[in-house]
């Protein structure tokens, strides 16, 4: 192993050598259930764990919710009125809002499958994922 990697740290040798492959965001807003399609690319390696290196794959999913201070309807805070008459109020999402997040890594396992031709004698195989 390279000595400049091992004096690095966990963290700046994650954020070097990390990469995402699809990013997917959605308002959730008063939603019970929300749905993404996992996307792995064919040209991607499947998992795998030497004693030097390894390549985990993970779903990293971030939630972002307000900062809610006491017992107020969640509407109050969320929303505002930009225009009502005798129909009814036109409600949008407030322009500034304090903010919490955090996130979750949710660890996936990618196999690999063998390729090839069938009933080729000395054929190549190959590892798809």
């Amino acid at each position: 192993m390279d000595a400049a990697i091992a004096l690095r740290s966990d963290a700046s040798i994650h954020r070097v050598t990390k990469k995402v492959h699809a990013a997917f965001s959605a308002n959730a807003l008063f939603a019970r259930r929300l749905a993404f399609g996992l996307c792995i690319p064919p040209t991607a390696t499947p998992e795998f764990v030497t004693s030097g290196v390894s390549l985990e794959w993970r779903v990293r999913v971030e939630f972002i919710t307000p900062r809610l201070g006491g017992e107020e309807d969640v509407c109050d805070e969320l929303l505002e009125e930009i225009a009502s008459d005798d129909r009814g109020a036109i409600l949008a999402a407030v322009q500034r809002l304090a903010a919490e997040s955090f996130e979750v890594a949710v660890p996936i396992r990618v196999y690999g499958a063998v390729s090839g031709v069938e009933g080729f004698e000395g054929g190549e195989e190959g590892l798809v994922v």
